[in-house]
């Protein structure tokens, strides 16, 4: 009987596989892993950032969707270790990111800036450690869950100021243990709720701002708002 048992497990160990082993083709350095279904509300199909080619560098944006053999599966978590020791200088996460998942971007040396969306839920161990340089955190939500061993280690949050919308910044310079303990907090002027709209266009001729709300004067590369959208330039 137990011989039977053991048999009938390792011929379903192939098809629980097959039924969730999609991976997607590096789209512009990223590689996802794709499931079908979610345990996310409102959300049909899932896709993980699991590893980033090795030489990606500058701004890197998530999107909020990817597509696999004509299904569309939202980008819902980035995996593990995904970007460790990536030298990019700035992500984006999109508005379908929900999680950020243990030692994704630690010890990223070039890291200055994050920016993350509004349906964030939870930051995980050590998600942020070792980026030495980075100083700007910009985030959509109310503060998300994060890991009891922190994402960033204190001696950084000390360095980082938040940015964050009028409505849910007074949530951040709270008492908690560790949203309230960093450099300073900063509310994100002129910036949309949400980043799902990202586009690539020459820029000349309106206003644009930084992602802090501060009007530019000169050329600006990286994220950019204008007329109340995000650009990358």
């Amino acid at each position: 009987m137990k011989h039977y048992l053991l048999f009938l497990i390792m011929a379903l160990v192939p098809m629980v596989s097959n039924a969730q082993d999609l991976l997607n083709d590096g789209l512009d350095g990223i590689h996802y892993r794709c499931y079908e279904g979610s345990s996310y509300e409102g959300v049909e199909n899932d896709a993980y950032v699991v590893f980033v080619d090795k030489d990606l560098t500058g701004t890197v944006v998530i999107p909020e969707t990817v597509t696999k053999e004509g299904v569309v599966y939202t980008v819902t978590i980035i995996d593990e270790n995904s970007f460790q020791n990536s030298q990019i200088s700035a992500i984006v996460l999109s508005d379908g990111v929900r999680r950020i998942s243990e030692d994704a971007f630690s010890e990223c040396p070039n890291l200055t800036a994050v920016y993350i969306g509004k349906n964030i839920e939870y930051i995980d161990e050590d998600a942020f450690s070792g980026c030495d340089a980075l100083r700007d955190f910009t985030i959509l939500a109310a503060p998300p869950k994060v890991s009891r061993y922190d994402p960033i280690d204190s001696e950084l949050r000390a360095k980082i100021t938040i940015h964050a919308p009028m409505e849910v910044l007074g949530l951040y310079w709270s008492d908690d243990p560790f949203w309230g303990t960093f450099k300073a907090y900063d509310d994100v002027v002129n910036i949309p709720t949400t980043i799902s709209t990202i586009k690539q266009q020459s820029l000349d001729g309106s206003k644009s701002y930084d992602l802090r709300g501060r009007q530019l004067t000169q050329s600006h590369k990286g994220i950019i708002i204008r007329n109340g959208r995000k650009y990358i330039k």
